[in-house]
């Protein structure tokens, strides 16, 4: 809603264009007409529920690599030790192959993190990667909050 209010000012006409799967999800909708208070009653509970942003937090932990059983490995191991760092809490989903599992011959994985504080997360993705054992050829990066979570 903010991007598209920032749309057509001055002598130009705007134009807004919304991509999703799904375009009559309420929140889109809510988005389409500028109804911010429609958006908070239908979204902000459901967020709440499933202790997302910005009721929670997200932590999407990825592993890529033209390896696939080294990514899969890789995975698997550095959540199951970052599982046993989390604080009270927190949760891991995955990891599981990304949506798109593979892309110009790069395998992807990812696991999420639902945490009420983002530190703490963090603080324990840190000290796990500090004793890991990344095979080579394996990429592990994060994304705090991330707008997507396939």
């Amino acid at each position: 809603m903010q991007v598209a209010g920032r749309a057509g000012r001055g002598d130009v006409p705007g134009e807004v264009v919304i991509q999703t799967f799904q375009p009559d999800h309420q929140a889109v909708l809510a988005a389409k007409d500028h109804n911010y208070e429609l958006f908070c009653r239908e979204e902000l509970p459901q967020r709440e529920e499933l202790s997302y942003p910005p009721a929670g937090h997200l932590v999407a932990v990825n592993f890529t690599g033209k390896d696939e059983n080294k990514v899969e490995t890789a995975a698997f191991q550095i959540i199951k030790a970052l599982a046993e760092k989390l604080p009270e809490g927190a949760k891991v989903l995955g990891p599981a192959p990304a949506r798109i599992s593979r892309a110009k011959k790069i395998y992807r994985y990812r696991a999420v993190v639902k945490c009420p504080a983002v530190e703490p997360a963090t603080a324990a993705y840190k000290n796990v990667l500090k004793t890991a054992k990344i095979p080579h050829g394996v990429k592990v990066g994060i994304d705090v909050d991330p707008t997507s979570i396939d």
